[in-house]
């Protein structure tokens, strides 16, 4: 490959790169004024045509490690949880810890028709 077609490759590659992050920026602006047109008609559940949209409170069970180790792990005094062996054993042990978030959750469905 010459260095002319290079660049030409890498100046398309760049060209697309702008065109995608344009797009996901407009969809994320559009996903915003659905979930705002739903929250103000308090709905949680759309269906617009061919569509389903769904905007719920979604809670998740998972351990949060980095909020384990920044709020319990520093309160006490430890810098670095994984470097001592009694510490790392603690932490796998307390990893099986589920820890409970809250969020809500957007999707859009094609209807069954």
């Amino acid at each position: 490959m010459s260095k002319n077609e290079m660049i030409t490759m890498i100046e398309t590659m760049n060209n697309y790169d702008d065109l995608a992050s344009k797009a996901k920026a407009k969809a994320d602006a559009i996903r915003e004024a659905i979930k705002e047109e739903m929250v103000r008609q308090n709905t949680e559940e759309l269906v617009a045509g061919a569509y389903i949209v769904r905007f719920t409170n979604v809670i998740s069970n998972r351990f949060d490690s980095t909020t384990f180790k920044r709020q319990i792990l520093l309160d006490v005094g430890w810098t670095n949880a994984l470097q001592d062996r009694s510490r790392k054993i603690l932490f796998d042990v307390l990893r099986n810890i589920l820890i409970v978030s809250n969020g809500r959750g957007f999707i859009v469905s094609a209807a069954d028709l």
